[in-house]
């Protein structure tokens, strides 16, 4: 479609997309590292290629599952490869990338990019909220999460505003948006680009998601909680109405 952005097409594949997981390595050598971590937490694996570019890649992950059964893993025009999951809660790279950053000696990080929605009180991923996660191949002393280096969050949850910074400041901060008197001004997802974009991460680059693509399937020992959810379905969980990403004009 003409002038369609990578906004957009984050936007269509919400909420999947809505956490993204960066590890700075090749796609090839993270889908192999991947795959070799589950084996060795006792599930049965398999990988496939995949075409290359978001969508194929978010396509190959339905159904939606608890636990999750897989994983994309997609090659970018950087140095960085994404990762995304079938969790039917919408996906939380967190874990994934917090283990692989030590495991493949690189940085690691996190996005997250929750968007108002008028239909989301009370449904999954309810809360709204922006917020930059790196973490570190080496543990991190005094860490809340073993190697999180630098965590900038700004949430929204109970119709109020929590911001927090945790961590080694990095020199591409800008700090001083911090101590802004509202709070919902100290950090957005303007900000959140400019670090990802320091660290050669723009998610929203038009050609970002470039490929190339791997999918791994795992399967827990102990089976699943349910048989699976579609797509639409994990997208009406997170309150989003039927005609988004066409999204009303945000609160104070």
């Amino acid at each position: 479609m003409a002038g369609r952005t990578a906004r957009d097409a984050l936007e269509q594949y919400a909420p999947v997309t809505w956490s993204i997981g960066l590890l700075q390595a090749p796609a090839e050598q993270v889908a192999e590292q991947l795959c070799s971590w589950r084996e060795e937490i006792g599930r049965a694996v398999t990988s496939a290629a995949l075409p290359s570019g978001l969508g194929a890649a978010i396509d190959a992950l339905a159904p939606y599952t608890a636990p999750w059964t897989r994983e994309v893993v997609l090659g970018t025009n950087g140095q960085w490869s994404a990762i995304f999951d079938n969790s039917a809660i919408g996906g939380d790279p967190t874990s994934s990338v917090s283990y692989l950053a030590g495991r493949l000696r690189v940085p690691g990080l996190v996005v997250l990019r929750t968007p108002y929605r008028p239909d989301a009180k009370g449904a999954r991923h309810s809360y709204q909220g922006t917020a930059f996660r790196l973490y570190s191949p080496d543990p991190v002393p005094g860490a809340r999460d073993g190697n999180g280096l630098r965590s900038v969050d700004l949430i929204q949850d109970d119709n109020r505003w929590h911001f927090g910074a945790w961590g080694e400041q990095q020199e591409y901060e800008d700090v001083a948006r911090y101590a802004s008197r509202r709070v919902r001004d100290r950090f957005d997802e303007e900000l959140l680009r400019t670090y990802c974009s320091a660290l050669g991460a723009d998610y929203l680059a038009d050609d970002f998601f470039r490929g190339p693509s791997y999918l791994i399937r795992s399967h827990p020992a102990r089976g699943l909680r349910n048989a699976g959810s579609t797509f639409a379905e994990i997208r009406q969980s997170a309150g989003l109405p039927p005609d988004w990403p066409e999204s009303p004009s945000v609160p104070d």
